[in-house]
């Protein structure tokens, strides 16, 4: 049951610019802002079984949201709603940024969930790629930023809802192919 649940709490913030855009639409602010501190709630006390670094993530987004909710639906302005997406790249990019600037990268600590065998090599392709989220979560706060700021809602919940999240898969993806070619291939021929 906690599994479907947290599933579908994931679900609610993929989802997160739609509801903006319908709420707002339907001039829903109140109902959203009850929905969206319902949902942070429970998202803080049913995250279980993570990193420390995730688990930090999980629960600053959650207060976050709440905090941003409980903002638009106080002072009437539905703008404190949508600047979520900029706050989430900025506490993303802080996340990984700072782990730079320590002994493993972020992206090497949830590697070790799964491989024990982090060489020097990988550790220092893992550094690059962290890099590399830094520089997708700079620019993906800064479009996120442009379109609240500057364009139409239905232009903010395209990015923001659905551009986005293309872009990371597109990352991932990227990642994933160069990884397989370039990187395994290179270390198992040597």
């Amino acid at each position: 049951m906690t599994r479907i649940v947290k599933g579908l709490l994931g679900l609610v913030l993929v989802a997160y610019p739609f509801l903006v855009y319908f709420a707002i639409q339907q001039q829903a602010l109140g109902l959203l802002t009850l929905f969206l501190i319902t949902v942070a709630i429970l998202r803080i006390f049913l995250v279980n079984k993570l990193s420390p670094a995730q688990l930090n993530i999980a629960k600053q987004s959650a207060l976050l949201l709440m905090v941003l909710a409980a903002l638009s639906w106080g002072l009437k302005d539905s703008q404190w709603f949508m600047v979520y997406p900029v706050v989430m790249s900025i506490i993303m990019l802080v996340f990984f940024g700072q782990s730079l600037f320590q002994d493993k990268s972020i992206i090497q600590r949830f590697a070790e969930m799964k491989d024990t065998d982090i060489t020097a090599e990988k550790q220092r392709y893992m550094r690059k790629l962290t890099m590399v989220w830094c520089c997708f979560f700079v620019l993906n706060a800064c479009i996120a930023f442009y379109t609240w700021q500057f364009t139409s809602l239905n232009v903010w919940t395209l990015y923001n809802g659905l551009i986005s999240y293309l872009l990371m898969g597109l990352l991932i993806g990227g990642e994933l192919i160069f990884r397989w070619f370039f990187v395994l291939n290179n270390t198992n021929t040597k």
